[in-house]
């Protein structure tokens, strides 16, 4: 399957091969357009789709017949709203994942530890 990787040494191989046959063959440099718009295009379709698994795997959903849903909560820990969240899911006996980043831990510990502790996904 097609992935970043295998795209970028394609790419590499292209542009080489082009470069070479424009120097012996004087193809002309207009291409050389053309062929960054058809990597940019690529590009933008293996970031707007992510279910393509163009940059890395990633799982949309799962084939189940119970009724279950995956809650995830970004650019965490941040005081407050943390806490209400961490809240939640212990009196609901619900779990979930966090996403935290790494400048917003600082000041945070303790909740860090909160999320772990209650066995949420970091």
């Amino acid at each position: 399957m097609l992935n970043n990787r295998i795209f970028n040494i394609i790419s590499i191989i292209v542009i080489l091969v082009w470069i070479w046959a424009d120097r012996y063959l004087k193809l002309g440099s207009p291409a050389y357009g053309w062929i960054l718009l058809v990597y940019v295009a690529v590009l933008f379709c293996g970031s707007y789709f992510i279910k393509m698994g163009f940059f890395v795997e990633s799982v949309c959903s799962a084939k189940t017949k119970e009724k279950i849903i995956a809650l995830s909560f970004d650019d965490g820990p941040t005081g407050q709203n943390t806490e209400k969240i961490l809240s939640i899911l212990k009196e609901e006996k619900t779990e979930a994942a966090f996403f935290c980043i790494g400048k917003n831990i600082s000041g945070h510990e303790r909740q860090l530890t909160q999320i772990m502790e209650q066995g949420h996904i970091i």
